[in-house]
């Protein structure tokens, strides 16, 4: 869209400089900077949307872990005889696989509720005046909401 823009506006400053007259270019700018806000406005409403849809995806991998980690503690605490089995060497070693399973498996979650920020439209860089970053920013970043 952007591309487009910038020859739309080329023709139109190139139409004025051959006698179509200043009112025409004015008009003609209005309508371009007009069709650009409104582009702008729905890709922001866009973006809003998506990243609420990640942020439940994110939650849901919270909830999966939390429930996960949870169920082993409790299944440790109130029933040992369940996990009795662990008390081995063979048991200490499958109990060492299952959990560097389960770690692999959390972090691939993890990287799955990552998404890419898109770059910024009219500035390349934000300058940051605090060393502190706002809640806002860290949820569109991908950080914990």
């Amino acid at each position: 869209m952007t591309a487009l823009t910038a020859a739309g506006l080329f023709a139109v400053m190139a139409g004025a400089v051959a006698g179509t007259g200043m009112f025409l270019l004015l008009v003609a700018l209005r309508d371009l900077l007009t069709a650009l806000s409104r582009s702008v406005r729905e890709e922001l409403d866009v973006r809003r949307k998506v990243t609420a849809d990640r942020r439940s995806t994110r939650r849901s991998a919270q909830i999966v872990v939390g429930v996960s980690v949870g169920l082993a503690l409790g299944l440790a605490i109130f029933d040992h005889s369940y996990v009795a089995a662990y008390d081995s060497v063979t048991g200490q070693l499958v109990l060492v696989v299952v959990a560097a399973l389960y770690a692999a498996g959390i972090v691939w979650m993890r990287a799955l509720a990552r998404f890419p920020v898109p770059e910024r439209l009219l500035s390349p860089e934000v300058p940051q005046t605090s060393e502190e970053i706002p809640e806002a920013v860290t949820a569109w970043r991908g950080g914990s909401s």
